[in-house]
C-alpha cells in the first residue's frame, strides 16, 4: 500500500474513532482494522482498499477505494443505518487534513445492508472513493 493510501486510512480511522456521536452508537470507539476476539456488537471494520493512478499530464494523483463494514446483532436495519449515516457525515463533512497529501474529495459511492442469516447479524457495507494529490514540496 502506498504511503498516500496509508495516510488516508489513518485519517479515516482517526476521524471515526474521534467521533463522540459514532462512539455513542457503537458503545465505545469500536473501529477496527482487524476485529479482536469476543468484541461486543455493534462495531465497524475498515476493510479492503484499492488504489489507482489518477495523475494528469501536470499533476500526480491517486484514486483510492475504501470499503467500510458495519456489524450489528439488531434484527432491524435501523441501527446499521444510523451508524452508516454517522460514518458518512464524519468522512464527507468533517474529515481532518492530511499532512503529506491533499484530499481533493472523499465521497460515498454506495451503501447497502443485508442479513447474515447464518450468524444472525445485520451487515452494512459502504464504499468510498477518495482522490489525493501530494502536498507541494516547499
Amino acid at each position: 500500500m502506498s504511503d498516500a493510501c496509508q495516510e488516508l486510512i489513518s485519517s479515516i480511522f482517526k476521524a471515526l474513532t474521534d467521533s463522540t456521536e459514532l462512539g455513542a452508537l457503537l458503545g465505545g470507539a469500536k473501529i477496527f482494522d482487524r476485529v479482536p476476539e469476543r468484541v461486543d456488537f455493534p462495531y465497524v471494520v475498515i476493510g479492503r482498499t484499492s488504489s489507482t493512478d489518477y495523475s494528469t499530464a501536470s499533476e500526480d494523483g491517486l484514486a483510492v477505494i475504501v470499503f467500510i463494514h458495519c456489524w450489528s446483532q439488531s434484527a432491524a436495519r435501523q441501527e446499521i443505518h444510523a451508524i452508516q449515516q454517522h460514518i458518512e457525515t464524519e468522512l464527507t463533512q468533517k474529515m481532518p487534513a492530511m499532512a503529506a497529501n491533499n484530499l481533493i474529495h472523499l465521497r460515498k459511492q454506495y451503501s447497502e445492508t443485508q442479513r447474515d442469516h447464518a450468524r444472525g447479524l445485520m451487515h452494512g457495507l459502504m464504499r468510498f472513493r477518495a482522490v489525493l494529490e501530494p502536498q507541494p514540496i516547499t
